[in-house]
């Protein structure tokens, strides 16, 4: 019986792959299409700008007479000519890129088909498996929740926690795994309600335990404390929701920082699986806060962040040596009792207890045995990453299922109209706060670099408010800019006009932009942000930063610095040799997800594992 269903399932996933495989070619055939294009247009515009030249060279020699006649008809006619080639050229792009969507939404839609009969196969695979069933007979009056492995997934409460835990959901729920996904009301309260509807799985709404007037990140130890404690809520709440036809638990899949799913999984009896959504390196510094607390690493003071002589060698995974900058900014403090240090080392106590680790990376960001690194009592670790990447391949972009605002679609069209590689996008994630002071600085620095840009300013940057920009700004810039409240930033970054990023180095930030092959100008803010805007630059060779921010996350960066710094991403030699660079990492990133690649095969181990744990594992609803 078993063997008939593996059958089954080898066929589908072979035809998936190949839609896969097709749907990636038509994205990559109609960009070099475009580019060839691009080159011939350029080559051709450059002729003629080099004819208007001799010929207004010649006006200059020649001031009468016939030939004086002969140039003031032809230099007009020549200029004409140019704009005219101009226009076209953005037609043709337009008309290529439209074909290409159209052929790939055929594609999308036919994998979906194969994905439903997919899930419902992999279903009955996992509970063959995990029943030993032999005769076909015992599955006559079982419903199809009878025999699905149930994940309930916990995301800590913020947008760049919510939105790769959602796109793991929806991987395992394609490979027949029932998803329980809990949300705080908060939270949910800002969720796309088209992007739930569409989901394929269950949401759990539950209180934080906090007046619906309490600032959370305002009062940010406030809001660590109530969630630590969630654990006999979500408790609750999950027993209330196991109505009729709702699999049993079989696991709790968590992100790194959230403490009370271990006595909730305990009580369950079920496996903890914890979801690493930072890069490992942060993840094995996190992991082994008290290391670094016994060996004199952390606290961090401020004068130490950049000395030499204060490097961090002592953790596992066979790390670069680490620089006391690159640490949590929450170790960033005078001494040991500061609040937010002792949480993190509190989380990080229960980040050491659990059955499975799963992180969102990739082979070619972050080595195997840098992953390894971070298993608990030698239970799997694995890369699983980028996990947002099959969805959006797959006409599924949920990273923008809990956003901060309506998404503007209309930058798209603008994106369509510039040059390939000239525009850069700024933007600061979805908490990152600036002065008005800094916003005046960066304003004048993208207008002095004189690169288009895409310019997400969200209505909260300035301590909860908008922001204020120097006057004449928008009316300067506007046919080389665009400023948007915010955007779809996968689709932005997938765009081929799009040839650099300036970025606050969040996490998803700089795994989207390595998986769409665009090079980054880092401009860190806190948390884990410092070291991944390092390692950009210094590791996966896919980015610069802008001088001094590491050091101190307060500091004023004046216009003179973030103009070099955009004109050195966008026009310098280094800049060229991050886009090639980046070239080579959206290759591996498609590899990994793709049939056959080590993240796809990861995802497919987990659910075999997960059923394997839960064979005698047993909800303790009594």
């Amino acid at each position: 019986m078993t063997d008939i269903v593996v059958d089954w399932l080898d066929e589908i996933q072979k035809a998936r792959g190949k839609y896969f495989l097709d749907l990636s070619k038509v994205h990559d055939d109609a960009n070099m299409v475009t580019k060839e294009l691009e080159n011939e247009i350029i080559k051709w515009y450059n002729e003629e700008v080099e004819w208007v030249k001799r010929l207004t060279q010649m006006r200059e020699v020649q001031k009468c007479g016939v030939m004086k006649f002969l140039l003031e008809k032809l230099v007009p006619s020549l200029d004409d000519n140019i704009l005219y080639v101009c226009q076209q050229n953005v037609e043709w792009r337009n008309l290529l890129m439209r074909q290409a969507y159209e052929e790939s939404a055929k594609l999308v839609n036919r994998l979906g088909e194969l994905s439903n009969l997919f899930t419902a196969y992999s279903t009955l695979f996992l509970y063959i498996s995990r029943t030993g069933l032999t005769d076909p007979k015992q599955l006559q009056g079982k419903k199809m929740n009878d025999l699905q492995l149930h994940a309930v997934m916990v995301p800590f409460p913020v947008q760049g926690n919510i939105n790769p835990l959602m796109n793991l959901a929806h991987l395992l729920s394609s490979r027949g795994v029932f998803i329980t996904f809990v949300n705080t009301e908060c939270s949910h309260n800002r969720m796309s309600t088209a992007a739930a509807e569409s989901s394929k799985f269950k949401f759990l709404v539950i209180p934080d335990g906090l007046p619906p007037d309490h600032g959370r990140f305002s009062k940010l130890p406030e809001y660590l404390n109530a969630l630590e404690k969630l654990g006999p809520i979500l408790e609750h709440h999950l027993l209330c929701s196991l109505t009729d036809g709702t699999p049993p638990i079989t696991c709790i899949i968590s992100v790194n920082f959230m403490s009370c799913t271990y006595e909730v999984a305990n009580k369950l009896g079920v496996p903890r699986v914890i979801f690493w959504t930072m890069c490992a390196a942060s993840s094995i510094a996190q992991c082994n806060a008290h290391l670094l607390l016994s060996s004199g690493h952390i606290p961090v003071k401020v004068e130490n962040l950049k000395k030499a002589d204060k490097v961090i060698t002592c953790l596992p995974g066979n790390l670069p040596p680490l620089l006391p900058s690159d640490l949590f900014s929450f170790y960033r403090a005078a001494d040991t009792s500061d609040v937010l240090l002792q949480w993190a080392l509190r989380e990080s106590e229960f980040q050491n207890k659990g059955d499975y680790v799963l992180v969102n990376t990739f082979d070619g960001v972050d080595a195997p045995e840098t992953v390894s690194a971070l298993s608990i009592n030698g239970c799997p670790a694995l890369a699983v990453g980028p996990v947002f990447l099959p969805n959006f391949l797959e006409g599924r972009d949920l990273n923008g299922v809990v956003s901060l605002s309506e998404q503007d679609e209309s930058c798209l069209k603008w994106l369509d109209a510039q040059e390939p590689g000239s525009v850069i996008y700024v933007s600061f994630g979805s908490l990152a706060v600036k002065s008005n002071e800094q916003l005046e600085e960066l304003a004048v620095g993208l207008e002095k670099s004189e690169q288009p840009f895409l310019w997400v300013l969200r209505m909260d940057i300035v301590g909860g408010k908008p922001g204020t920009l120097p006057e004449g700004f928008v009316e300067r810039t506007k046919d080389r800019g665009l400023i948007v409240k915010w955007v779809s930033q996968v689709k932005v970054l997938s765009y081929p006009s799009v040839g650099g990023f300036l970025t606050h180095s969040g996490r998803n930030s700089c795994l989207e932009s390595m998986s769409m092959g665009v090079p980054m100008l880092g401009w860190p803010y806190f948390f884990d942000q410092f070291l991944d805007c390092r390692f950009c630059k210094d590791m996966w060779k896919i980015g610069m930063d802008l001088e001094g921010v590491a050091a101190d996350e307060s500091l004023v960066v004046e216009r003179e610095e973030i103009e070099k710094g955009v004109r050195k991403l966008m026009e310098g030699r280094e800049g060229e040799e991050l886009r090639k660079r980046g070239r080579e990492l959206k290759e591996a990133a498609f590899k990994v997800v793709g049939e056959g690649g080590s993240s796809f095969l990861n995802l497919n181990r987990l659910i075999h594992d997960i059923a394997q744990l839960s064979k005698t594992a047993s909800l303790k609803t009594a």
